[in-house]
């Protein structure tokens, strides 16, 4: 039934009391919704300067790294961008401490899925930690059904030690 029709395209007054509840309810829901698809999985990583990796994948770019951070926290980051727009794009990234003779992941960004998309980031939960460690990210980036996994460390070859306030040590 097309309410409009039905009670005018105003429907402030000529629409029954429940009615009216409804389709403010039925706006919210859907502005909520579009809030969220519009969000997830595409928030802006900035990744680097201290910590930073350039793939080529195909058509894409996953730029892998540390986000600074001015509050003595550490985040590990990735952004993706194609060629051109994909059905989805979905990336998890886990950031890693070496402490004790071990590393020990302390934070992830859980799954994030970008749909309809060229673009997307993620960023891990912040870990606060004073002064200097050695850090590595991981990430795995899904993008139309391919995968591909990277680790900082074993990629470049590099350990580096490296504060998140002030930047390598």
């Amino acid at each position: 039934m097309n309410i409009a029709a039905r009670y005018g395209s105003a429907c402030s007054h000529g629409c029954p009391k429940r009615l009216r509840r409804l389709a403010a309810s039925g706006t919210a829901l859907a502005t909520a919704v579009a809030v969220l698809a519009a969000t997830e999985g595409t928030a802006e990583a900035t990744v680097g300067p201290y910590v930073r990796e350039s793939i080529s994948w195909g058509d894409c770019t996953i730029l892998l790294g540390t986000v600074p951070d001015a509050y003595y926290r550490a985040y590990g980051g990735t952004d993706v961008t194609c060629g051109h727009y994909r059905s989805n794009i979905t990336i998890k990234v886990d950031l890693w401490r070496y402490d004790s003779g071990a590393w020990a992941m302390v934070a992830t960004s859980g799954w994030r899925t970008a749909y309809n998309d060229y673009r997307s980031s993620s960023v891990t939960a912040p870990y606060s930690v004073p002064g200097c460690r050695y850090w590595d990210i991981t990430t795995t980036v899904n993008v139309d059904g391919y995968q591909t996994f990277h680790d900082y460390v074993r990629d470049t070859g590099k350990l580096n030690a490296w504060s998140p306030t002030v930047g390598n040590c």
